[in-house]
């Protein structure tokens, strides 16, 4: 892969977090029966990219941990996106477990909690897997 898709690809990373929050709100409307209007649509998306935009100017991220020589950075992600997902999935899994007392859902708790868990997984990995991985080595210089 050249280094201009490498680059490409390490850029997209950034969006996929919130692509993802997007789904998961489509997703938590759909298991509740709402269906979205365009303008709903638009705030979310609208919300969406705000929220990136934000996260990427104001926060200044803290330096990752030098992993050791041979780790590959992407199972490093996986494990802790791993983590992650199945800890949103039990939270996920309560907090709909309550809810469902006033509002109910067609759909069963287990499919709710993992789509609670895949969003959370998906996310953090792709976040992850961009703090960990650079797509050339620091100092080199660009042409």
């Amino acid at each position: 892969m050249s280094a201009q898709a490498s680059l490409w690809l390490w850029r997209l990373l950034a969006l996929l977090p919130a692509a993802v929050g997007v789904l998961w709100a489509a997703g938590v409307a759909h298991f509740r029966q709402y269906a979205l209007s365009q303008q709903e649509w638009l705030v979310i998306v609208a919300f969406a990219c705000s929220a990136h935009v934000l996260v990427q100017r104001m926060v200044q991220p803290m330096p990752m941990p030098k992993l050791q020589p041979g780790v590959n950075p992407a199972n490093v992600a996986l494990l802790a996106a791993a983590i992650f997902g199945a800890l949103a999935g039990i939270a996920g899994g309560l907090f709909d477990f309550v809810v469902e007392t006033w509002v109910p859902s067609a759909h069963p708790l287990p499919l709710r909690a993992l789509w609670h868990a895949a969003c959370v997984f998906a996310a953090s990995y792709a976040f992850l897997l961009r703090r960990l991985y650079s797509p050339q080595p620091r100092g080199a210089a660009r042409r």
